[in-house]
């Protein structure tokens, strides 16, 4: 079993590597300090992105259309594709934001 798991693990590795020499920066978006993580709706062709005390709301054209107010220290930030909304963690004051 621990064979195949190394196996499948190279084969992730060399197309990921595969991918990521081919890859070119199409745009650069301006958002918070320190920008954590990024989710994308796939419905709403929107990305989501945690930075600094906020999330940065941008279109598919790399266009910043919001910056929403949460809580410092993100943990994380995940989007609930069936309801859109988007959920982040903040441990430094034991809170979540929930963005609908």
């Amino acid at each position: 079993m621990i064979e195949r798991i190394a196996k499948l693990s190279a084969a992730v590795m060399a197309v990921c590597a595969a991918t990521a020499a081919g890859a070119q920066t199409a745009q650069t978006v301006t958002v918070g300090r320190g920008p954590f993580a990024v989710v994308v709706n796939e419905t709403t062709h929107k990305a989501y992105i945690a930075a600094g005390e906020g999330v940065s709301v941008v279109d598919g054209n790399a266009h910043v259309l919001a910056t929403i107010k949460t809580a410092t220290g993100f943990a994380g930030i995940a989007i609930n594709p069936a309801t859109t909304r988007i959920y982040t963690a903040h441990p430094n004051d034991s809170t979540s934001t929930i963005i609908d």
